[in-house]
């Protein structure tokens, strides 16, 4: 059990936030219902974002899937939508009936929701702690997942990790022991109570929106990417195939496992967004540039290359981006493919 979280009995809710910081950790959603027809699967994606609305519009190429999300309540324009129902994950505050009866009927549940800011703590643990264990209990419950992030494994030297590797992010207020600790209040739910957990660990999400050519055309460059742009390696992986590794574990559920998503390629930020220029540019044939081989001018303590064997092995995934060239060529040509349907 870990320091700091109390397991409360069948019936009621884990406490993961002290009392002090729950004002500041409060989260408001709204359920949106995206249906499809058929009985392959259900699934509850708590936090639409941006995976969960791939990930959803991916499924609903599949007519045998019905697919839940939950969006935030306080984005523009949601209150016109008749689909919408209110929802709150906030410790004390128990989550509406909608949002409960959705999480019962689901057959398959998605949380991309992360730690809350500057604590450990589960924003969908503490308001759903007593559902998710009602809901292990079900003969439908065939699958549960978690997007944790690969900042876990913290400072390699550069060196290749999987997922067997020890995970080094140990400094009490860096992002990668938030998540590890959170890992773990989800791995509990396998380990101490049955449920299908499946952690995911994601390296940075691109795509369509998203991407080096958005922030070349947008001139931003936000501070966590200043910093990455001394890394020696970053490790990424389109949205595309983030859902094709979420859809093919859904299809072979192992409760307990877990994967490193993160593509062929742990390039330098730097070389990436020399590419993007390049495409941008209008060059027909751009160059790969080569990661930077030295850490002279390295701000980052945490370098490591993540290892996507078990994916390919396992789960039989092929990616569709295998490396950033492809993705980045990809999304210059206009590929939005799941971000079409205007969820």
């Amino acid at each position: 059990m870990l320091t700091g979280y109390r397991l409360v009995s069948e019936g009621s809710v884990v406490d993961l936030i002290s009392p002090a910081q729950s004002a500041r950790f409060t989260r408001d959603y709204r359920v949106k219902r995206l249906t499809t027809a058929g009985l392959k699967g259900s699934l509850l994606i708590l936090g639409k974002g941006y995976t969960g609305e791939g990930l959803a519009s991916h499924l609903q190429q599949d007519e045998d899937w019905s697919v839940t999300c939950t969006v935030r309540s306080t984005r523009a324009g949601l209150q016109k939508d008749p689909h919408l129902l209110p929802c709150s994950f906030q410790e004390s505050v128990a989550p509406g009936q909608d949002v409960k009866r959705a999480l019962q009927e689901s057959s398959h549940i998605l949380s991309t929701i992360p730690p809350a800011e500057g604590s450990a703590s589960d924003p969908v643990l503490a308001s759903l702690w007593a559902e998710l264990q009602e809901w292990g209990k079900r003969s439908t419950a065939k699958w549960l997942g978690y997007l944790s992030s690969t900042s876990v494994y913290g400072d390699w030297g550069g060196a290749w990790v999987d997922e067997r590797s020890e995970l080094r992010a140990t400094h009490p207020s860096s992002r990668g022991h938030r998540r590890w600790l959170t890992e773990q209040a989800w791995a509990a739910l396998h380990g101490q109570h049955g449920l299908p957990v499946h952690i995911f660990r994601l390296g940075g999400i691109y795509g369509p929106g998203r991407s080096a050519l958005d922030s070349i055309r947008q001139e931003s460059t936000s501070l966590s990417k200043q910093r990455r742009e001394g890394q020696l390696y970053t490790n990424r992986c389109h949205v595309y195939d983030i859902c094709q590794v979420l859809h093919a574990s859904m299809q072979q559920p192992r409760p307990g496992a877990v994967y490193n998503v993160v593509d062929d390629d742990p390039a330098s930020r730097l070389a990436v967004m020399a590419y993007a220029r390049q495409l941008l540019n209008g060059q027909a044939s751009p160059q790969r540039l080569s990661s930077p081989q030295n850490g002279s001018d390295r701000r980052s303590t945490e370098e490591k290359r993540v290892a996507n064997a078990l994916i390919k092995e396992e789960l039989g995934v092929t990616l569709q981006y295998p490396t950033y060239t492809e993705g980045l060529q990809a999304i210059a040509a206009g590929d939005t493919r799941l971000f079409k349907a205007g969820l």
